[in-house]
């Protein structure tokens, strides 16, 4: 079953519900992920409770985010020589105003079948601030019990690009608490952010807190002291992915009996644990609680634009940028 229903300002809502009784919601606005709703009836992502939160900064619930996911120091970039400067001197976060999180896409195609049901939002980016005409579509391929989102762009000149889903899970469903999971991440490698919340030293996790090569409870970071007493407030962190790995990462809840496996072709993933609380409540109608849900931000290294010692992410005209993000969701056993 798919429902297609229109809201305030041309946005709309697509709520599909699967053969297996699972039911995703969708909005045009960011093409933002919404609902994620199991069998069992839980809700495992957060949504604002009115959508008109949508349209303004806040914790980017589910959004889609570009055209430079994270933050960009100092607000500028070089890129063919030429440089671009989207602020006034301060971080640029997910885009800021450019952000693809407040673009309303266009629907592109619904397909519905008993083994895959697809969503595709398309968008035509021209902003005379951002180098390139970009096209973009996003795409939802939902199985049972798994998400696939695959990012394909293309543009008409030199640009950058760097898309992510900023979804906030919690696979009991309830966000009024802190999350009590285990994570199993396959990364060896974190990057600590600088004063200024942009990328700095990298260090091994070995023997630190950052260190989920074996799984362990999420609270042993983001109760860490040092953590804490930081900039970040807890986890909020990018990882390198191990090259040779089964997936990305392990989210397990015992209480909930279920597993969340997650796998990109980024070559790393931003992990944050909710370390502050907003003023918008979400569809239980209270706040998500501090540390009530984890962020995973598959991408490329924020300020990999500026930063020579990550992968960067320009895009020629002619090339295609080509990405996903997975998440199957099992029984725990």
């Amino acid at each position: 079953m798919i429902k297609i229903s229109p809201l305030d300002n041309n946005i709309r809502e697509i709520t599909v519900k699967r053969p297996n009784e699972e039911i995703f919601t969708f909005i045009t606005l960011g093409a933002t992920w919404v609902r994620w709703q199991s069998k069992d009836g839980n809700d495992l992502i957060a949504r604002y409770q009115d959508y008109a939160d949508y349209a303004s900064p806040g914790l980017y619930l589910g959004n889609t985010i570009g055209p430079l996911a994270g933050r960009v120091a100092s607000g500028k970039f070089t890129l063919g020589k030429k440089e671009y400067k989207l602020t006034k001197g301060e971080a640029l976060l997910h885009g800021g105003n450019l952000g693809f999180s407040f673009e309303n896409f266009d629907i592109d195609y619904i397909s519905n079948q008993p083994k895959e049901t697809v969503v595709c939002f398309k968008l035509h980016y021209d902003k005379k601030e951002y180098p390139g005409v970009i096209d973009l579509r996003v795409s939802y391929h939902l199985f049972p019990n798994e998400v696939r989102i695959n990012y394909l762009a293309t543009t008409s000149s030199l640009t950058a690009l760097n898309i992510t889903n900023h979804a906030y899970f919690n696979l009991s469903g309830d966000f009024s608490k802190p999350i009590d999971h285990e994570l199993l991440l396959n990364a060896n490698k974190v990057v600590i952010p600088d004063s200024m919340m942009i990328g700095g030293e990298i260090k091994d996790v070995k023997d630190t807190v950052h260190d989920f090569t074996k799984t362990r409870k999420l609270s042993d970071a983001y109760n860490n002291k040092e953590l804490k007493d930081s900039i970040t407030k807890g986890i909020d962190h990018y990882y390198l992915l191990s090259d040779k790995r089964p997936f990305a990462l392990e989210l397990t809840s015992k209480r909930a009996n279920k597993r969340l496996i997650v796998d990109t072709s980024y070559p790393g993933v931003v992990l944050y644990s909710t370390n502050d609380q907003r003023d918008r409540p979400i569809q239980s109608g209270e706040l998500i609680a501090i540390n009530g849900a984890l962020a995973i931000e598959p991408q490329f290294m924020s300020n990999a634009v500026n930063d020579a010692r990550f992968k960067g992410f320009p895009l020629k005209k002619g090339e295609t940028y080509d990405h996903y993000i997975s998440y199957r969701l099992e029984a725990f056993k």
